[in-house]
């Protein structure tokens, strides 16, 4: 029988195969979502702000970049989430690096962040 870490490993493995060479991915997981009889019913201000900060930096500061910019249900993909440290949403991920959680990053961090996963990317 697999396992979950198994299962784990070989989602992020097909994610990694699916990105292009230095293309960085930035994940965020809101909440939102539906696990067995639980489902997240209420509203996160925060949740919607991250995605429009990160919308907005795509299309101006950071246009043309190669970026995958993903949003995910935190509570369809918990254990995922966890696995990075992504106790409590918004969590934002850079590369499968935890950048922030349970606040909207500031946009210098996120750039900050970006951009180091951009260069590290495309050195290697």
């Amino acid at each position: 029988m697999e396992s979950l870490q198994d299962r784990l490993r070989c989602a992020e493995k097909g994610k990694e195969e699916n990105m292009k060479d230095g293309e960085v991915q930035v994940t965020l997981y809101r909440w939102a979502g539906r696990k067995w009889f639980w489902e997240i019913r209420s509203e996160c201000e925060e949740c919607d702000l991250a995605v429009h900060l990160i919308r907005e930096l795509l299309n101006t500061e950071l246009r043309g970049a190669p970026i995958q910019f993903e949003v995910k249900n935190w509570l369809d993909h918990v254990v995922e989430s966890l696995k990075h440290g992504g106790w409590h949403p918004p969590v934002v991920l850079v590369n499968n690096r935890l950048v922030s959680q349970g606040e909207v990053p500031s946009r210098e961090r996120l750039v900050r962040s970006i951009r180091a996963a951009l260069t590290s990317s495309q050195a290697g």
